[in-house]
């Protein structure tokens, strides 16, 4: 029954217009239907994701019709239609690779976009975890998650896609991956900065309470402002300065044996 279905409005619904016509404002009117995607918490976080990375401030969503309703200029249309085609899909028949290649937004270098797949987030807990820690790595605030496919997408420079990359699969790993401390493997430097990324693995600290102690220790210590954890396989994932993931590094050695 129409009474049951489950509509959500962002910011305006839209005028009554015919579809496939270009309004006066110069904008693009589509409507894209759900084909792989049944359940309703997916379609509302397939419809947040795409709102907020395309930048589309029209937008509405009929779960009873399995419609998506937007309005935006034509590149805000075009991001939405490859967003949607990449998210859009079966739970059961999850996509065989890493990522999707890069988006290009616009004619400008630093606007791109990126869809990763992740293959070992067990539980529900865990995306939304390696997510945290690599928005704040990356220093980007559109990253945004989809559970039902274990996908991360991200928006930002190429730069910013590299990093999150090199991240979600160094973090993307079995829970308890007996992964070694190699820095050869584990570091990686930013591109345009002085900045170093490693990501530690303390497999002997114990229980999550005093692998969190260990990290705050070190964080206070170091004076390290991005340093993140990843509680089951015990990572820790920090920035700074070469001087300041060094010193991070002795500490982790000596607190984590």
């Amino acid at each position: 029954m129409r009474a049951q279905s489950i509509r959500f409005v962002t910011l305006a619904l839209f005028a009554s217009v015919a579809f496939g016509q270009t309004p006066a404002d110069g904008n693009v009117e589509r409507v894209f239907h759900f084909v792989h995607t049944e359940a309703i918490q997916a379609m509302m976080e397939i419809a947040t994701t795409v709102r907020t990375i395309s930048d589309i401030r029209h937008m509405s969503s009929d779960t009873e019709e399995k419609t998506l309703t937007m309005r935006g200029s034509a590149v805000q249309i075009a991001l939405a239609e490859w967003l949607f085609n990449n998210l859009d899909k079966s739970a059961n028949t999850r996509p065989t690779q890493v990522s999707t290649p890069e988006y290009r937004v616009s004619d400008s270098a630093d606007d791109r976009a990126q869809v990763f797949y992740l293959t070992h987030t067990e539980t529900m807990q865990h995306l939304p975890e390696v997510a945290t820690t690599v928005r704040s790595m990356v220093g980007t605030r559109s990253l945004f998650t989809y559970r039902a496919l274990s996908a991360v997408v991200v928006r930002g420079t190429s730069a910013d896609l590299a990093l999150a990359g090199w991240l979600l699969n160094d973090l993307d790993q079995s829970t308890n991956p007996q992964r070694v401390q190699d820095s050869a493997v584990h570091i990686y430097r930013v591109a345009g900065s002085d900045d170093v990324v490693r990501v530690f693995y303390l497999s002997h600290s114990g229980t999550v309470a005093s692998f969190q102690k260990i990290v705050t220790q070190v964080r206070t210590t170091v004076q390290i402002r991005r340093l993140f954890t990843y509680n089951e396989p015990r990572a820790a994932a920090a920035r700074g300065t070469d001087d300041q993931i060094a010193m991070a590094d002795i500490l982790f050695k000596e607190l984590g044996q």
